[in-house]
């Protein structure tokens, strides 16, 4: 059966349940439960992403768009069959407290689960994971977000996750702005930020409506930037929704992977895939390592992200001006090599 996390207090502002320096004990593994719902309909493109070995693990962000009619959690309980991930982060659930269980039941599968209804009551954000393979702690939550500690089934600590469903009105997500700021001052180790940011991050990042002003994405940039936080790359589409109109279509990028230079820099291997929306009008995000080969000598790959970290060009300097010895060549090569 599914296995609810219980969390106190019934604020609907930033909130926290543990504090950031200790190791959370573990949660208990939840008993098997037979999968409902499998159509069997799916795309090789989703296969191919699961087939592609264990290269550590998976997570998925989907805004559903609601999940109570059949038709929907029928494809949401074949998708995650399909794909496994660890973590599977559902939005926009539209489901009241006392019809959560319910539905939960009906999509199946060996989860446990936190969720944000004591600060929302139609809990716009789950977490689901396999207690089996990870394990996952809340940190602190708001309407617009779930802030949690990842561990390994070791009880070793892997990395801060956040699981976003920003609101639609501007003034909104700069008190989540405001929110995530405060976490970023107070922890050290690699973060990743996903989910539905309900805003572009750039000019470019919507077709077919108004042409974005500065004013909406600046304030989410300015937060990326006082916290050290970077976008992803991603795999396939870069406009995560579409209003599937055939006449005045809309496109942008609204969902998102962001992490801090610790997670990029720990998460080589890892790559953000958009999948159809399916049954929505989000695509789905996908975090998959990838497939686990011999690896062998690659050239040299430099992270953009590192230019704007905090000292980046003092440290460069000072590795620079270091005396080491040899001709021109040998000290250019042993110089870059040092960096």
């Amino acid at each position: 059966m599914w296995q609810k996390k219980e969390q106190g207090g019934s604020s609907s502002t930033l909130s926290s349940d543990i504090n950031e320096k200790e190791t959370p004990k573990m949660g208990k593994e939840p008993e098997h439960v037979a999968l409902e719902g499998d159509d069997g309909s799916w795309t090789e493109a989703l296969k191919g992403i699961r087939d592609k070995g264990h290269g550590g693990y998976m997570i998925v962000s989907w805004n559903i768009r609601g999940l109570n009619k059949v038709a929907k959690q029928k494809e949401i309980s074949s998708r995650l069959f399909k794909l496994q991930p660890n973590i599977a982060i559902l939005l926009e659930t539209r489901v009241k407290k006392e019809k959560a269980e319910k539905w939960r039941q009906k999509i199946g599968g060996n989860w446990q689960v936190c969720d944000n209804y004591r600060n929302h009551a139609n809990g716009r954000i789950w977490i689901l994971w396999q207690g089996s393979k990870v394990n996952i702690q809340t940190v602190s939550m708001t309407d617009q977000m779930i802030h949690c500690g990842l561990y390994g089934r070791d009880g070793k600590f892997v990395q801060w996750l956040t699981a976003m469903y920003a609101a639609n009105q501007l003034e909104r997500r700069k008190e989540l702005w405001k929110d995530i700021e405060r976490l970023g001052s107070n922890q050290q180790g690699p973060w990743i930020m996903l989910g539905d940011f309900n805003n572009v991050l750039g000019f470019h990042e919507r077709i077919g409506r108004n042409e974005v002003k500065e004013a909406e994405f600046s304030d989410l940039r300015e937060m990326m930037v006082a916290t050290g936080l970077f976008e992803v790359d991603c795999i396939d589409d870069k406009f995560t929704w579409y209003n599937k109109h055939a006449e005045g279509a809309i496109y942008s990028c609204i969902d998102r992977v962001i992490g801090n230079l610790a997670w990029i820099q720990s998460n080589k291997d890892k790559t953000v895939h958009i999948l159809e929306p399916g049954i929505s009008d989000h695509a789905m995000l996908c975090i998959k390592g990838n497939e686990q080969v011999v690896r062998k000598k690659t050239s040299f790959k430099f992270i953009n992200a590192v230019i704007e970290a905090e000292g980046y060009r003092t440290e460069v300097e000072k590795n620079w001006k270091r005396k080491i010895h040899g001709n021109n060549s040998q000290m250019m090569w042993n110089k870059l090599k040092r960096l």
